[in-house]
Formats: structure tokens, C-alpha cells, sequence
């Protein structure tokens, strides 16, 4: 394991929080706050996407916190907390809509991810719909959406849909009136991304998930992980959040069939940016791996390397770039 860098209170406590979200350990008496810069801790917060969870820790100590921070905390996560709910609201309308006119599509992130990471909606920010569509029905699935209302965000034309599919891989749809977004993605990965997963694999062990007492599809659990992985290796792991779902979705995930993660990942050529993605779990919130994979990480000396990059980016001493991993 790599030594941890001397963290600033703040930052330490925004892990603190998070570790205790994953483990179920802030439910009701929160996490005592330390001598803080409070608004040096809000705007990590913000930075990193950890509103909500900063939210729920400093509850039971709101006394302790300045009013003028607690408004602004209360007010932002209160926020997020009616926009996820009505986008769940949107999603499970858009599940039984598709169904109904015989379009199959898989939800994923979002909704689907806070509760499996979380338990709990409230607790991941996030500000569209992902749903993945087989690659052949999403002129049918664009236009249920624009039957509901959505307007297309790109510039490309209807007639350019082959093109935009192979060089972006997603439309997003915007409502002008609720102003929710939903991006329809005809492939789970851009195709710049040098992992050949294919939608055929990703639907053949597609599962499902019950949001809020109603059945939708899922990605299988394996499938999510690794997603998750890659899709925080695209983004550089710029924020914190994006390792905590990781971190919480494989800790809710005590059955997760290893063997067949592993195989995936090393077939598509992405055993290295899963090995970075529990590294990261583990080191910013003690997610504990399997043995083999422990081993695995500390005999990877690439992993360790980029693992400190992250820690840069936490501590704000470095910037991404836009090398690839």
C-alpha cells in the first residue's frame, strides 16, 4: 500500500465522511468534525462532489458548524436531493415507456449507481439519465424521447446518425421544460477507448435491479465495476466522488464473482484501470480487496505510480492532464 500524503484537515474529513457513508456508520450520529477552514471544506466539497455526504456526516454536529456554511451546505444538498429525485421519478417512467413499445434499454450510473453504492438516493450527485440502447434501436428509442418531449442537444442531423454513433457514441437529449437530460448511448465505451466491449456482452449478462419497488434492467455488477473503472480512468479520477461510488459499489458487493471481473478486464486490455480503481477504493476509503488482487496491485509498480497522481489531484497540487492510462 502506498503511504498516504499528509492531508489538510478538510480533506482528511471529507474522506472520513466518506468512508463512514460506505460502511454505514453515519447513519445517525455523523462524524464529529475536527478544527476546519470551513470554507477551505465547502469547496473541496464542491470540487470533489461530496455535498451530500458532507451533508449527512455534519448533522448531528450542525451547531458546531457556522451558520452561514450550514445554509449554503443545507441548500446546495437539498438540491441535489430533489433534482435525483426527479430524475429516478423520469427514469422509471422512461423504463415502463420503452418496455411498453418493445425497446429494451439498460440504466446505468445515476439512480442505479447511488443506490447500490449508497443505499440511499440522496447521497450521489448526478445530473442525467444514461441509458444504453442496442446500437439498432436508438433511432426508435430518439424518438420516444422526442414523443415526451426531449429536443436533441447536437448539432448533427438525423441523417448523420451512423457517423455520430461511430465518433461519439451517445446522443443527449435535453426537456425544455424540466430541463432533465438523457443520454442515449449506442455503445457503453467511446470508441476511442481501446477496450473492445461490446453491447452483445453487456446485454447477455445484463441483470436487474429493484428502484424504489419497481424492477428495472441493470448492468450486472461485474459489468458496473469495471464501467465504473474506465469511466473514472476517461475522466482522470478528477474528483473524489467518482472513487467513493467505486468504493461503495464494490463494498455492497460482497458476491462480486472476481474471477470473471478479472477475466474481462484482462480480455479488453483494462486489467491495468481496474487494478488503478480498487487501488484508489482502497487507499481513499479502505475498501479491502481480495488477496490475490491485493498482491496483484503492489506488484504493479505503474498502479502505485498513478495512485499518487490521484492523491495530487486530490490535494490540488496537480492537475489532470489528458494522458491516457
Amino acid at each position: 500500500m502506498n503511504k498516504p500524503p499528509q492531508l489538510p484537515p478538510e480533506r482528511q474529513y471529507l474522506l472520513l465522511c466518506g468512508r463512514s457513508i460506505i460502511a454505514g456508520q453515519a447513519t445517525s450520529d455523523g462524524v464529529a468534525p475536527p478544527d476546519v477552514d470551513w470554507e477551505q471544506l465547502l469547496r473541496c466539497a464542491r470540487r470533489n462532489r461530496l455535498i451530500p455526504q458532507l451533508y449527512k456526516c455534519l448533522g448531528p454536529y450542525r451547531e458546531r458548524v457556522p451558520e452561514a456554511i450550514w445554509d449554503q451546505l443545507e441548500s446546495r444538498a437539498q438540491a441535489i436531493t430533489r433534482n435525483n429525485e426527479a430524475l429516478t421519478a423520469e427514469l422509471l417512467e422512461l423504463v415502463e415507456e420503452f418496455h411498453g413499445h418493445g425497446c429494451p434499454m439498460i440504466p446505468y450510473k445515476g439512480p442505479i449507481l447511488a443506490f447500490m453504492a449508497y443505499g440511499d438516493l440522496s447521497l450521489r450527485q448526478f445530473s442525467d439519465l444514461d441509458l444504453l440502447i442496442p446500437r439498432r434501436m436508438v433511432g426508435a428509442a430518439a424518438q420516444l424521447l422526442e414523443g415526451r418531449g426531449y429536443r436533441l442537444q447536437h448539432r448533427s442531423a438525423r441523417a448523420a446518425d451512423a457517423v455520430h454513433l461511430a465518433t461519439e457514441y451517445h446522443y443527449l437529449y435535453r426537456h425544455p421544460d424540466s430541463g432533465i437530460a438523457v443520454e442515449l448511448h449506442g455503445e457503453a465505451i467511446p470508441c476511442y477507448f481501446a477496450f473492445p466491449l461490446s453491447n452483445e456482452e453487456l446485454w447477455e449478462r445484463k441483470e436487474s435491479f429493484v428502484l424504489l419497488g419497481k424492477r428495472v434492467p441493470s448492468l450486472s455488477r461485474e459489468d458496473l465495476v469495471l464501467l465504473m473503472a474506465m469511466h473514472g480512468a476517461k475522466h482522470e479520477w478528477e474528483c473524489a466522488e467518482l472513487i467513493l461510488s467505486l468504493a461503495g459499489l464494490l463494498r455492497s458487493s460482497p458476491d462480486l464473482r472476481w474471477e470473471t471481473l478479472l477475466s474481462c478486464a484482462k480480455a479488453l486490455g483494462a486489467y491495468r484501470v481496474l487494478l488503478l480503481g480498487v487501488s484508489l477504493s482502497r487507499e481513499f476509503f479502505g475498501y479491502a480487496p481480495p488477496a490475490p488482487l491485493e498482491f496483484a496491485i503492489g506488484a504493479d509498480r505503474k498502479v502505485a505510480r498513478l495512485t499518487t497522481d490521484v492523491w495530487a489531484y486530490y490535494l490540488g497540487t496537480r492537475q489532470p492532464s489528458t494522458s491516457a492510462i
